[in-house]
C-alpha cells in the first residue's frame, strides 16, 4: 500500500537508497546491492510489522510476482472454457469459432445471470450502461428494465467483474448469448445456467492443471519476465 500516511524507511536504509544513482545504476544492480530497491518497486505499510513473531509468508503471485501478458492469458481461458463447454456439457461446435475480443469488458461490470446481461453501473448503483450479448439496450429500454429494480451486486442474481481473471467469462458470456439468440435462434436461453455453466468451466480449467500444463510449456509467451525476481532466487518458482 502506498499514500501519504505510509510510514517512512529506517533512517539506515533511507540514507543508503538515497546514495544511489538513479541515473547510473540500474533496478537490477539497485536490487543487489544491500537488497536495496528503487522507491517505485517497494511495499510502504501503514502499522508496524513485528517480523520477529511472523513464521510464515505466503504470496498471490497473480498479477504480482507472475505479470502475465495480459492479451494471450484472457484467450487462453476464453478458449480452454469454450472448449470445456463443447467437449464436456456438451454446448454446440460453434462456440470454437468464437474469438476472443479484450476491447469489450472491463472490470468494475457485472453480469445480470437472471436477463443475460452486462450492466455499468456508478457509484449510487444506477445502471447507466446495458448490454445483451453484443447489443447495447437503448435508453427508454434500460430505464424500463432497471428503473424500479434495486440492485444489489452480493445477491446471487449478480456476480461481479472485478478482477482480471474474470474478463474472459464475461466476454464469452455475451458472446455465447449473441450466438444463441441470434445465429442459432434458440428460443428461450437460461441465462442463469450458461453463466454458471462458464464458470465453472473455467474453474475446471484452472483445478484439472490444463491451462497450467499450455502456461508453463511456453513461459514466455504467456509470462513477462521481471529481472528483479532473479536476484530474490524466484526466477525458477512455477508461477501457477
Amino acid at each position: 500500500m502506498t499514500g501519504e500516511s505510509a510510514m517512512p524507511l529506517p533512517h539506515a536504509i533511507a540514507d543508503a537508497a538515497s546514495a544511489v544513482s538513479p541515473e547510473s545504476t540500474t533496478d537490477v544492480e539497485v536490487a543487489t546491492a544491500g537488497n536495496l530497491l528503487d522507491p517505485t518497486r517497494r511495499i510502504f505499510v501503514n502499522r508496524n510489522l513485528r517480523f520477529d513473531r511472523i513464521r510464515l509468508i505466503g504470496f498471490d503471485m497473480d498479477y504480482t510476482l507472475a505479470t502475465y501478458v495480459k492479451r494471450n492469458m484472457e484467450e487462453l481461458a476464453f478458449r480452454m472454457t469454450a472448449e470445456h463447454l463443447v467437449r464436456v456439457l456438451g454446448y454446440p461446435e460453434e462456440l470454437l469459432e468464437l474469438a476472443y475480443d479484450p476491447s469489450f469488458v472491463v472490470r468494475g461490470l457485472a453480469v445480470d445471470k437472471r436477463l443475460g446481461n452486462i450492466i455499468k453501473m456508478n457509484g449510487h448503483n444506477h445502471v447507466g450502461r446495458v448490454y445483451h450479448g453484443r447489443r447495447e439496450l437503448g435508453k427508454e429500454e434500460r430505464r424500463e428494465t432497471y428503473r424500479t429494480v434495486k440492485i444489489r451486486l452480493s445477491a446471487n442474481r449478480y456476480h461481479r467483474i472485478d478482477t482480471l481473471f474474470a474478463l474472459p467469462e464475461a466476454q464469452l458470456f455475451a458472446d455465447i448469448v449473441e450466438l444463441y439468440e441470434n445465429k442459432l435462434h434458440v428460443a428461450e436461453v437460461a441465462y442463469w445456467k450458461l453463466f454458471d455453466d462458464i464458470r465453472m468451466a473455467i474453474d475446471e480449467c484452472h483445478r484439472n492443471g490444463v491451462l497450467k500444463e499450455v502456461v508453463k510449456a511456453d513461459l514466455g509467451r504467456f509470462i513477462a519476465p521481471d529481472p528483479l525476481l532473479q536476484p530474490s532466487g524466484l526466477v525458477d518458482v512455477c508461477p501457477l
